[in-house]
């Protein structure tokens, strides 16, 4: 099976949106297609009908520029298609006998200046928000043994990953699928301790097509 994955696209507005020609089944975007919540919701509405499903989590910037980021991630989760599933680590989905599941990952460590200087009530909400990441994220884990895991954030220090330029004879128990790092595009790699993940970041406005 073959899957597409792309992150960061930080879009401005709906006009803005980039052609992209479906290679996979369903599309993987891990977090930050824009700052404002109708331009998410149309962005993710028009993948819908070129995939099978598209599967979603929120990044940073969709936390920016709202006085209460839960109704704002509310209103994209309301206003999107059947067949666009946003992970928010309160359940996992199951699709072609893939379980996936995945959520923003956020820690108050992770911040930017402009974080802090667009995301409302800050400091409780981020603490909350990474509590429930962390907590649920290794349940979610525990209890559904899932094959690909979705954040925003790596679980890993980036410094320790290791690119591969072939995988085609390498077993993985899980593949994790990460954004955030613009210098990572059409990145796969490993942990010289986690083998058994292969961690994968395409942090582009051009997909890129995994066979799993």
């Amino acid at each position: 099976m073959k899957i597409d994955v792309i992150s960061d696209l930080h879009l401005t507005k709906l006009n803005e949106f980039v052609e992209i020609e479906p290679q996979g089944e369903f599309i993987i975007i891990a977090g930050d297609v824009s700052s404002d919540a109708d331009v998410v919701i149309g962005f993710l509405n028009d993948l819908s009908k070129k995939y099978r499903a598209v599967i979603y989590t929120f990044g940073n910037i969709e936390l920016w520029h709202d006085s209460n980021p839960y109704n704002k991630l509310k209103k994209i989760k309301k206003n999107t298609n059947n067949n666009v599933f946003i992970l928010d680590f309160l359940k996992g989905i199951k699709i072609s006998n893939l379980t996936i599941t995945g959520g923003i990952y956020i820690s108050p460590e992770n911040l930017t200046y402009h974080d802090r200087e667009n995301i409302a009530n800050t400091d409780n909400f981020i603490k909350k928000l990474s509590n429930l990441s962390r907590t649920s994220i290794h349940k979610q884990i525990k209890e559904l043994n899932p094959k690909i895991i979705v954040t925003h954030y790596p679980p890993v220090s980036i410094s320790k990953l290791k690119k591969l330029y072939n995988t085609n004879e390498i077993e993985f128990s899980k593949i994790w699928v990460f954004g955030h790092y613009h210098q990572f595009k059409s990145f796969i790699g490993t942990h010289p301790i986690i083998k058994d993940v292969l961690y994968v970041n395409n942090a582009s406005n051009k997909i890129m097509s995994l066979e799993i």
